[in-house]
């Protein structure tokens, strides 16, 4: 008997290898690939071979633990390998906990002596209280049990979690299990909590914070059905829960679903179709809906709830823009924004900051002679950040201290242009003294046990001005903010990607929502350089959904998705003139594709990056099939070559 067997590298559908005693479809297995000893998945059984059986080498040897991977596993990880065109191992490997992809047993040795085990805990279930509008979207979607996907739009704090929470609720009460998706891990403790307080049973999280050997217990007990709920970011839609029954994804519209290197899969995408296998509803919940996710609603294949009005019956924040234009400017705001701030902070409330820059100033440059310190790895302009003062690249992490003086002139005076968090930071703490101001951002937050503090903090009031980057703007339910002040979101109106429109939409509607979910009158003001924007306009005046619509109408005269269908082709290579030649000789090869255009080759956005350089091409059609033809042809040539450099198929890309 043969078996194929998944494992890391650039095969297509793994390779083939003697079978011996306990060899079991999804199972672990230890193999020879050429001098070393490899882990792999057992992925299908065959007794004919191409290459001759006396040729072939044997499995080594057998993982002592039941199968890892069931047949809808299995099917699943065969849909990820043809549909993002990546080898089959790599997208099994994706999925697993490091310890198993190095081949560590399935069970530490921590946990077999009972170490570091949660306490069992029984289903118990507190009241939810529930409004109409509520209570009507639950009893319509809870006629859904078998597949189908159920968009759910509903304003910030119109208490979607709560419609959540009762969908889930249900599902354990059958003994099923389910799984909740949020896009990033700080919002991850906060619904952790809310789940595990309304539940009072083992719920788990899953996510990049956790150590490793977390996350393998995680996965042994979800395999093992001792855990039946999973709050998790993107990679905990491969976990194997038993009879999984529902899907929630939360923000549905937010791009950390997609992953952007090694296996570009999609984690919405990848739910859909798991949960077809399993014919379960999933739910996609948002504020603010893609464009995409608005469309098929639209075209019936997505059932469409609406929440209009929030949850506690408490009115929506006013919005105010603040023309930038000519007006003084203290730290960065204007002056009607700060006196804001103080009558907010007199009446004891709290205000939130809004900056998606962190850093203390994204560019330095010199006062004699212009030059800017940038990063010579990728060409961009160094971030200043003064805990630790160093010159910090955002894109590789390069790290140098701040010369004394100009590189280029040798002149001593180096001075920060713009603003990012940790400067707004230190002058509010200047300008408000009285008032406790605290930071949330990627660099705030690294330490751990951080981000869960500062929460604290706002929670308890101990804070009153909390400054955020985009880490905040979802998600969070803070009672005591009454005012939030949208300092530079006008970067947004000029983005090079067609989604650059919809993203910032997304995220002023999702800051504002911060404001007021528990309080009447609370604002929202904004400060822009182009207060006249029509669209802009369009969704301050007349809301979230007529911005999308016309948004989608632009989509449909430009022929971008959900009208046509995309893939990047992206490469990078240490000498430029290599990689456009290498891409364009790729171009010739799809040539003479009438169903598919192939535009390019051209820069990506990023064109330098850790000493390479990065182009692509951009491959459209109207129709899918024809698509993933012709990226299939492509992986049959790229497959023949040799020496070639870096290069990643990206199938529904997120950032053009």
């Amino acid at each position: 008997m043969l078996v194929q067997v998944a494992i890391p590298g650039p095969f297509p559908y793994g390779l083939t290898y003697q079978a011996i005693p306990g060899c079991e479809l999804g199972r672990r297995v230890w193999v020879p690939l050429r001098q070393r000893q490899v882990v792999g998945i057992i992925t299908s059984v065959s007794v004919h071979s191409a290459v001759a059986f006396t040729k072939l080498k044997a499995v080594s040897s057998v993982f002592d633990e039941p199968p890892l991977f069931d047949a809808s596993l299995r099917e699943l990880f065969d849909f990820v390998r043809d549909y993002y065109h990546v080898p089959l191992g790599e997208a099994y490997y994706t999925a697993m906990p490091q310890l198993l992809c190095r081949g560590e047993p399935l069970v530490g040795k921590r946990e077999k002596k009972g170490i570091g085990l949660p306490a069992a805990a029984q289903f118990v279930a507190s009241p939810i209280q529930l409004n109409p509008q509520q209570e009507q979207v639950i009893a319509s979607m809870s006629e859904l049990t078998e597949f189908g996907v159920q968009l759910l739009e509903g304003v910030t704090g119109s208490g979607k979690t709560e419609v959540y929470l009762k969908r889930v609720e249900q599902v354990l009460e059958k003994g099923h299990s389910a799984l909740v998706l949020v896009p990033e891990i700080g919002l991850t403790p906060q619904t952790l909590q809310r789940f595990q307080a309304r539940f009072g049973a083992h719920v788990a999280a899953y996510h990049s914070g956790l150590t490793e050997t977390v996350k393998r217990q995680v996965w042994r007990q979800a395999l093992q059905g001792e855990i039946k709920l999973v709050i998790g970011t993107r990679s905990a839609v491969f976990l194997p829960l038993q009879n999984l029954s529902l899907m929630v994804i939360d923000e549905e519209h937010d791009t950390s679903y997609k992953q952007n290197v090694g296996v570009p899969y999609s984690a919405k995408n990848i739910a859909i179709k798991r949960a077809i296998q399993l014919q379960c509803p999933v739910i996609l919940g948002s504020a603010t809906p893609s464009v995409e996710a608005l469309y098929f609603a639209g075209q019936g294949r997505y059932a469409h709830f609406v929440l209009p009005a929030r949850a506690r019956g408490v009115a929506p924040p006013t919005i105010k823009l603040i023309d930038m234009r000519q007006q003084p400017k203290t730290a960065g705001l204007s002056r009607p924004l700060i006196e804001a701030m103080k009558q907010h902070l007199q009446k004891g409330q709290q205000v939130l900051i809004f900056l998606n820059r962190r850093g203390y100033a994204p560019i330095v440059l010199c006062h004699e002679c212009g030059t800017h310190l940038s990063c010579p790895d990728c060409e961009m302009s160094y971030t200043l950040h003064q805990r630790p003062q160093a010159l910090i690249c955002h894109h590789c992490s390069r790290m140098t201290p701040l010369p004394k003086s100009c590189p280029n002139c040798a002149h001593p005076e180096l001075i920060p242009i713009g603003q990012g968090t940790e400067q707004l930071e230190e002058k509010l703490q200047s300008e408000f003294a009285a008032y406790k101001v605290v930071r949330l951002d990627q660099d705030s937050t690294r330490l751990k046990g951080s981000l869960e503090a500062a929460l604290e903090a706002i929670h308890r009031r101990e804070a009153q001005i909390i400054i955020g980057t985009q880490m905040l703007a979802k998600g969070h339910d803070f009672a005591g903010i009454t005012l939030v002040g949208i300092v530079d979101l006008d970067y947004g109106f000029f983005a090079p990607d067609f989604r650059g429109m919809e993203r910032m939409g997304q995220l002023l509607i999702q800051v504002a929502g911060r404001a007021g979910r528990f309080l009447d009158s609370s604002e929202v003001l904004i400060q822009t350089h182009v207060p006249e924007h029509p669209l802009l306009r369009l969704l301050l005046k007349e809301g979230y959904g007529p911005f999308a619509a016309a948004l989608l109408q632009e989509r449909e005269e430009a022929s971008w998705p959900p009208f046509r269908y995309m893939a990047l082709f992206r490469a990078e290579h240490r000498e430029e003139a290599a990689l456009l030649a290498f891409l364009q000789k790729v171009k010739t090869q799809l040539g003479g594709q009438a169903a598919v255009r192939v535009l390019g080759p051209v820069a990506s956005g990023l064109r330098k990056k850790a000493h390479f350089y990065r182009a692509q091409l951009l491959l459209e059609s109207s129709r899918r099939a024809s698509l993933h033809q012709v990226l299939t042809e492509l992986e049959k040539y790229l497959g023949a070559q040799k020496g070639l450099p870096r290069y990643l198929i990206d199938v529904d890309p997120l950032e053009v």
